[in-house]
């Protein structure tokens, strides 16, 4: 509290500032930065910001891994998606608002079975002996999950989800997320033992 207009005087080298300070006119000034971590080992033990004023302030940190910092998206002006459109952090808090129902946007938990994937590629159904052009590869299988439980193996590859073809890793997602957790939906995968076909009940997750 007492801290709208402050700035930050100093900032760690390697930090940048997301966007500008936000203040919500009385009380209260928001900054976000963020740091590439490429080496873990070369990091500090802690960080210090200066401020411009004696003020209250509470911290956090959120640390993701496997992100593109070449290309990342911009919260600001929005970044192109595979279909052509740009979304800023704004809209799609607007559109969630609004209760819109659209592929982009998921509400609450959604279905999953269990499985980690990789899209097929010619030399990997090569080397599992499988005369399969696409699908999505499982490469592991989580315990006590729908796909364990439906029988669905390592090295399988998943060719439909309830109807749906399944090319890639992308379409397994489209195709699971069409459907809520609890519903039975039909699975077909291919292995070196032939083609199968299972019910599998979706569990829920957090997106």
């Amino acid at each position: 509290r007492g801290g709208s207009g402050t700035t930050i005087t100093s900032a760690p080298s390697g930090w940048t500032l997301a966007g500008s300070r936000v203040d919500n006119g009385t009380t209260l000034s928001l900054f976000v930065y963020w740091h590439t971590v490429s080496d873990a080992s070369t990091e500090p033990s802690s960080y210090s910001w200066g401020l411009s004023a004696a003020v209250k302030s509470a911290s956090g940190a959120v640390a993701y891994s496997g992100l593109d910092s070449t290309n990342p998206i911009d919260v600001s002006a929005g970044q192109a998606t595979s279909s052509g459109t740009s979304n800023t952090a704004l809209s799609v808090i607007n559109r969630l608002r609004a209760g819109e129902q659209a592929a982009d946007l998921t509400y609450g938990q959604v279905g999953y079975i269990g499985v980690s994937v990789q899209t097929l590629t010619p030399t990997s159904a090569g080397q599992l002996g499988l005369n399969l052009s696409s699908g999505a590869l499982v490469v592991a299988v989580q315990a006590n999950s729908p796909a364990e439980a439906a029988g669905i193996p390592r090295y399988a590859v998943i060719t439909n989800v309830g109807g749906t073809a399944v090319t890639s890793t992308a379409t397994l997602g489209t195709a699971i997320k069409a459907h809520k957790p609890g519903e039975n939906v039909s699975v077909t995968w291919s292995n070196q033992s032939g083609s199968h076909t299972a019910t599998v009940n979706l569990g829920a997750i957090n997106p």
